[in-house]
């Protein structure tokens, strides 16, 4: 519920938010962007905290991928190599799995030291009686890949033991299966503080992290080919293996468990979000085996580069691999995210004959919004029409990607220099889709200077005149700002006065 304060012109909820309208430009709220002076990348960070004895406290994000590239996992999108802890079991009797062994990876060129190799195999050692192969055996297969550098040369081979999760039965060898992931918005937001309070920051990575997690249900599998068992045998797991539906869940299970043992506290409004003030990689090192990756560079397509003045966050390498999967690399650069005046519709243009290639651009412009939100409401925009898209809707895909051409090395800056003042900004673009006439709510947040979450999203009903469509764009962005204020309290940021929330409409306010 909202109060009128007459005198001040400004609208008071109860959370503590001040709802200002301004007359004059929204002051700031532009993109932050920055070319960086050099491309540091690196390769797989997983853990993000902060570690320093003057200020003796540490964070955790913790962001479970799975088969999505459009989410980001900072401690569970681990490299997910193998030694299988499993048993195997006949109509008579059972075999143990244990000594892994590593698998030989055939690479193009030289063979990759033993330190490379992910995936072990396991070798039978005793015999007990088990159920037979006729019960609901999932069966496995190997995956290879080289894994390169940022500027294309081979890093290391990597090979994974997974299992055909895709034909499991619920309720009989999986029940659930939802991961809690870390929200984009909670990166930018640790990015932000760390950068004002200047902590430094580091990436560790879980090395095989998927097996950590337990099973609480009775799955079977076949080995891969190549692997020698007794006949009528299968493998019975005894750890989460990748390409199980319950696997993410697992791991994240034993994570937070292990990291609650440790004196973490979980944040009540980010299930990937630990904290703790104590010393965090010895206790780690102890719990799970870790490879510590130094500071934060490179983790999932951003691209982190810190110095004295701030940090800097873009996609540059992510934007060059999309362009040329694109096949645009010899294009004109766009000087506009969309054509001007440009309203797409459904069935506009004849329809593409494979839309595979329009859905995976999209998604993967979807992702590359985390550091680029200038691009949002033309994502927006091309996302609405995934299900049935046209040469014009691709069309307009393609001019993004050429935009993204002049915009590459473009992203986002959180100064050292910056307050920890929350302020917001609310609009509304009403009766803006020609389809339906909804009208679209947009908002952003900036934590002093520096932007941490925005938001461009089609309103649920059709709005009858520009008050209600800004109104109801105020409802949202204050719900999402009381979420956003007790998230940087458990950051060590809290908000100790009303937070501002700008809006241009008098009849809203």
């Amino acid at each position: 519920m909202f109060q009128h304060s007459p005198s001040k012109g400004r609208l008071l909820p109860k959370a503590k938010i001040f709802i200002r309208h301004g007359k004059e430009d929204y002051g700031g709220c532009s993109s932050h962007f920055a070319s960086p002076r050099q491309s540091a990348l690196f390769r797989g960070a997983k853990l993000l905290f902060r570690d320093r004895q003057d200020v003796p406290a540490e964070f955790i994000i913790n962001k479970s991928l799975g088969h999505s590239v459009s989410a980001i996992q900072l401690s569970s999108e681990i490299q997910y190599s193998l030694s299988l802890g499993c048993s195997c079991h006949s109509t008579r009797h059972s075999c143990t799995v244990t000594s892994p062994k590593p698998v030989p990876i055939p690479p193009p060129t030289q063979s990759p030291a033993p330190s490379q190799r992910s995936t072990p195999e396991p070798s039978v050692e005793s015999a007990d009686p088990g159920p037979s192969q006729s019960e609901n055996v999932r069966r496995s297969d190997r995956i290879f890949k080289i894994k390169t550098k940022s500027d294309g040369s081979i890093d290391r081979y990597k090979a994974r033991l997974v299992a055909k999760g895709f034909n499991q039965e619920y309720g009989i060898d999986y029940e659930e299966t939802f991961d809690p992931v870390a929200r984009i918005t909670s990166v930018r937001s640790l990015l932000a503080i760390a950068a004002t309070k200047r902590w430094p920051l580091f990436q560790m990575d879980v090395k095989n992290a998927f097996l950590n997690g337990d099973l609480s249900e009775e799955v079977y599998m076949i080995p891969p080919p190549g692997v020698s068992l007794p006949t009528g045998h299968v493998c019975r797991l005894r750890k989460a293996l990748y390409g199980l539906k319950q696997a993410p869940r697992a791991w994240f299970e034993k994570f937070s468990t292990t990291v609650i043992s440790l004196g973490f506290s979980a944040s009540d409004y980010d299930s990937g979000l630990f904290t703790r003030i104590t010393i965090l990689k010895k206790s780690l090192s102890a719990n799970f085996e870790m490879k510590d990756l130094g500071t934060l560079h490179y983790f999932l397509g951003l691209e982190v580069l810190s110095d004295s003045a701030g940090t800097y966050l873009c996609q540059a390498k992510y934007t060059s691999d999309l362009i040329s999967r694109a096949g645009i690399t010899n294009n004109k650069v766009a000087s506009t995210p969309l054509e001007p005046h440009l309203h797409l519709t459904p069935n506009v243009g004849p329809p593409l004959k494979d839309p595979t290639l329009y859905r995976q651009l999209v998604g993967s412009l979807v992702y590359l919004t985390v550091t680029q939100p200038d691009i949002v409401y033309a994502v927006h925009t091309v996302s609405q029409f995934m299900s049935a898209p046209c040469s014009d809707h691709y069309a307009a895909v393609l001019r993004i990607l050429r935009y993204l051409k002049g915009t590459m090395f473009h992203g986002l800056y959180f100064s050292s220099t910056s307050s920890l003042t929350l302020r917001g900004f609310s609009d509304a673009d009403w009766d803006s889709d020609m389809t339906d006439r909804r009208s679209t709510t947009e908002f952003c947040f900036f934590l002093g200077d520096s932007l941490i979450s925005w938001r461009s999203k089609k309103q649920s009903l059709t709005a009858r005149s520009s008050t209600e469509a800004e109104y109801r764009a105020l409802a949202d962005t204050s719900q999402y700002l009381i979420w956003l204020r007790w998230l940087l309290s458990d950051m060590g940021a809290p908000q100790l006065s009303p937070t501002l929330l700008w809006c241009d409409n008098n009849s809203a306010i």
